[in-house]
């Protein structure tokens, strides 16, 4: 499914600060709305873009060629419903790690799986950083509910999965038409501890809060 067009580069240049050196791995990436919005400077040659949609990373390949892209057949109930329970096989390692609204779209316990995975990806004093939606900020669980029609109202709890327009704590095990995961900040930080993470509010006119880890 691609994703349209949004400046997700201004989302994370509020928590990184990457140069035109570093190695950045955009995890979710789609087609590549981080690189599309980024400066001039970043070398397109040091970031990958990986996702488990296929057509969009044809479509960054044909975009950006210069930079790297991989496809890999994770299951997802939205975006890969006929994958598999698999990690991506990286052979190299990166000072920043990035991904928008991506583990929105999964539940916490292959949250927790592909962090494990992505922190052993990661340059020593190098940064995780992604977006999560916080169960306590009310215009981001809006902005989901408001595009469904008879939606459940969301509690605030540790967390909730929102499926098609229905709360549950169990996620979905085939294929949905909406699945989104809402935690509450002091659960999710407690769940990542041994991260050592900090959670950052959003910005401007965005509204998922951010989780940063730093190895």
């Amino acid at each position: 499914m691609l994703i349209d067009s949004f400046p997700s580069y201004s989302y994370f240049a509020n928590y990184i600060k990457p140069t035109n050196q570093s190695k950045i791995l955009d995890f979710g990436s789609n087609w590549g709305n981080f690189l599309n919005s980024s400066p001039a400077w970043l070398e397109k040659s040091n970031y990958t873009g990986i996702d488990v949609d296929q057509e969009a990373i044809e479509e960054g390949r044909k975009k950006f060629p210069q930079a790297n892209w991989y496809w890999y057949n994770r299951y997802n109930p939205v975006y890969n419903p006929t994958g598999e329970k698999i990690l991506p096989q990286l052979n190299e390692t990166f000072d920043f790690i990035i991904s928008y609204s991506v583990f929105t779209h999964m539940d916490i316990e292959d949250t927790l799986e592909v962090l494990d995975y992505l922190y052993s990806l990661l340059n020593p004093g190098g940064s995780i950083c992604f977006s999560y939606c916080n169960i306590d900020r009310q215009e981001c669980v809006d902005w989901f509910r408001v595009r469904r029609e008879n939606c459940d109202q969301i509690p605030s709890q540790d967390y909730v999965y929102l499926i098609n327009n229905k709360i549950s704590l169990v996620s979905p095990s085939e294929r949905v038409i909406h699945f989104v995961s809402f935690y509450k900040t002091e659960w999710l930080l407690d769940k990542l501890a041994k991260f050592n993470p900090v959670s950052k509010p959003p910005h401007n006119v965005w509204m998922q809060d951010a989780i940063i880890i730093t190895k």
